[in-house]
């Protein structure tokens, strides 16, 4: 486990985010009963969890991260929470072992100011999101206009809207 990965882990346990904040920030997402959610840079599944009882039994979730220690804590989570639909993946770089085209939904939540090579990373997306599924990035902590500008530039995924926080995605 990285020193970097074990500081960021504690550095979310003290966070001001409170679990009913999470849980109102997910709450605001219509994920559906029976999706294929994606929770892109899961780190110790802080939103996991909440994906994994909106999308219920005949759902799935992967939680993907590029950080050994982040695997080991889903792999946790899901033992002790019996997250029956939850499945670690770690990622090599920009590419996952998730299926192609099978989620509905990605989440990639306070972490995309760690990206280095945006398109590469957007191709991994869009390769996993389904025609029809949604691609939220946090625009995180950096502006939200260059956050914007790396996605357009890219010219890999359309942006279908903005928010104060993310940039809903599809595939073009």
């Amino acid at each position: 486990m990285s020193i970097s990965y074990k500081m960021m882990a504690a550095l979310m346990k003290f966070r001001h985010d409170s679990a009913k904040e999470i849980s109102d920030r997910v709450n605001q997402f219509i994920i559906k009963s029976g999706s294929v959610v994606v929770d892109y840079g899961c780190g110790p599944g802080r939103y996991t969890q909440l994906f994994s009882d909106k999308v219920g039994g005949s759902g799935k979730v992967y939680a993907v991260d590029i950080e050994p220690g982040a695997i080991k804590d889903i792999q946790k989570l899901i033992v002790k929470k019996n997250l029956q639909n939850v499945v670690p993946v770690l990622a090599d770089g920009y590419t996952c072992s998730v299926p192609s085209e099978i989620a509905d939904m990605i989440f990639a939540i306070d972490m995309f100011h760690r990206i280095e090579s945006p398109g590469q990373f957007f191709k991994e997306l869009n390769r996993i999101v389904k025609q029809d599924g949604l691609i939220y990035i946090e625009y995180g902590h950096q502006p939200k206009e260059n956050a914007i500008s790396e996605i357009e530039k890219a010219d890999i995924l359309s942006i279908v809207e903005t928010t104060n926080e993310f940039a809903i995605c599809k595939k073009r």
